[in-house]
C-alpha cells in the first residue's frame, strides 16, 4: 500500500506544496481511525498518564516523517526519495535498539545489510541524472522520523493498548500538529477534483488500511524487525516504476530488488527450531520385580 504513495501524490496539480498533502493526509486519517475505533478506549489510552509521553513522541514523529518523507518525493524523484527514505529506517531503528540497550536479533543483522545495499542501488538508479542532495536529505530525516514512530507506538501497543486505537490518536496528533500548514500555504489543490481523489486514495487506502495491518504488526513484531520489512515499500515503488511509469530496467535496478528480496525472505521465513529431545518415560516396574526389591530392602 505504502508503494503507491509516490504514484498517487503523481496525479496531484502541479504547484502542490508537500507540507499540505501530509497535513490533509493525517487530518483526513486521523478522523477516518476515529470513526472505526472505540471512544471509551481513545478516551482511556488519552488519559493515562503513562501512555502520555510515547503516544506525544509518536505524533510528532510521524508528522516529521509526513513532511519530510512528500518533501523528499517532490525534490529527489519518487523512486529515490521513497527508496532511500525507507532503507535509512532500518539503520535508525537499530541506533534506537542500541541506545535502549535492546539487542538487534540475529535475523535483523543477517537482513540489514542486504536490505540497505538494495536500497542503495534502487536509489542510484532512479535519479536519471536530476540533482538530488537535497532530497536525499529530506528522506534520510523522514527514515528517523519514521524509527522514532516505530519505536514509540510500538512501546504502546505492546502494553496490551489495540493497535486501532493507538494509531487513531497518533494520527489526530499528527493531524492537530500539522493543521497549521493548510491555513498558512496554498492548499487550493483541495478544492479540485483530481486532488480530492488522490486525498481520498491517501487517507483510506495508504494511511487507515496500512497503518491498521503495521499496528497488528506491531503487537508480535519486534520494532527493529518491522522497520527492515518496511524496506518492501522501496521494492514496490521500484516495481511500480517500472511496469507503470515506464522507467528503464537496468542490471544495478535488478539487483537491488533482489538484494532487497532476499532481505525480507531473511526477516519472513519462518525458522525451523529443532525440537527438545525428551527423556524416554520410566517403565512402571512389575509387581515381581516390586517384591524382590522389597525382599532384599527387608534384608
Amino acid at each position: 500500500m505504502w508503494s503507491t504513495n509516490g504514484l498517487a501524490t503523481s496525479f496531484l496539480p502541479a504547484g502542490t506544496a508537500p507540507p499540505t498533502v501530509a497535513a490533509a493526509r493525517m487530518l483526513g486519517g486521523g478522523l477516518l481511525l476515529l470513526a472505526v475505533c472505540r471512544i471509551g478506549r481513545l478516551r482511556a489510552l488519552i488519559t493515562h498518564r503513562g501512555r502520555r509521553w510515547p503516544l506525544a513522541v509518536a505524533g510528532s514523529a510521524i508528522a516529521s516523517y509526513q513532511v519530510c518523507y512528500f518533501t523528499a518525493l517532490d525534490r529527489a524523484g519518487v523512486a529515490v526519495g521513497s527508496v532511500v527514505a525507507m532503507a535509512s529506517v532500518p539503520v535508525f531503528a537499530g541506533l534506537i535498539g542500541l541506545a535502549g540497550r535492546g539487542r538487534p536479533s540475529r535475523r535483523w543483522l543477517a537482513a540489514t545489510p542486504p536490505a540497505i545495499a538494495g536500497g542503495v542501488l534502487l536509489a542510484l538508479t532512479g535519479s536519471a541524472g536530476r540533482p538530488v542532495a537535497s532530497g536525499v536529505c529530506w528522506a534520510l530525516a523522514a527514515g528517523a522520523s519514521y524509527a522514532v514512530f516505530t519505536a514509540a507506538s510500538a512501546t504502546v501497543i505492546r502494553r496490551g493498548v489495540e493497535p486501532r486505537t493507538v494509531m487513531a490518536a497518533v494520527f489526530l496528533a499528527a493531524g492537530l500538529i500539522l493543521s497549521p500548514v493548510l491555513l498558512t500555504l496554498p492548499s487550493g489543490w483541495l478544492a479540485t477534483g483530481p486532488g480530492l481523489a488522490v486525498l481520498g486514495y491517501l487517507v483510506a487506502v495508504s494511511t487507515v488500511g496500512a497503518y491498521l495491518l503495521y499496528g497488528f504488526g506491531l503487537r508480535t513484531t519486534a520494532a527493529t524487525t518491522a522497520s527492515t520489512l518496511t524496506l518492501a515499500e522501496a521494492a514496490g515503488a521500484a516495481v511500480i516504476g517500472l511496469l507503470l511509469l515506464h522507467e528503464p530496467v537496468t542490471g544495478a535496478r535488478c539487483a537491488g530488488l533482489l538484494l532487497v528480496a532476499v532481505a525480507l525472505l531473511l526477516l519472513t521465513v519462518p525458522s525451523r527450531r529443532r525440537r527438545p529431545v525428551l527423556p524416554a518415560p520410566r517403565k512402571e516396574a512389575s509387581p515381581a520385580t516390586r517384591r524382590a526389591m522389597l525382599r532384599s530392602t527387608s534384608r
